[in-house]
């Protein structure tokens, strides 16, 4: 009876089972270090790119900030300043963070 080449009973030298085990321990090692190397990567680019538009956002707000300050502009109703005795201040608004925590 044919078995596709391979005989159960195959007089099989013992170095290619030694081979053929090692191959069969050592590929899914390799491919699973190969697979967190490449998911770190992705997270270091990720991450790189996040502080990137953190920088970007925060420059635009303070250019905002200090358009808005430096405006000539009396009456027209800001976004960030209130004024107070004639002076201009920059407004806070306090959150309400303890519906949050219930």
């Amino acid at each position: 009876m044919m078995t596709n080449g391979f005989e159960k009973d195959a007089d099989v030298d013992p170095f290619f089972d030694a081979l053929v085990v090692t191959y069969a321990v050592l590929v899914p090692i390799l491919l699973i270090n190969m697979l967190i190397a490449m998911m770190n990567d992705t997270y270091n680019k990720v991450s790189e790119r996040a502080e990137q538009q953190w920088r970007l956002e925060r420059a635009r707000v303070i250019t905002s900030i200090e358009q808005e300050l430096y405006s000539n502009q009396t009456g027209v109703a800001s976004q960030y300043w209130v004024e107070i005795e004639g002076r201009r201040c920059l407004q806070m608004q306090q959150e309400n963070s303890a519906w949050a925590r219930s």
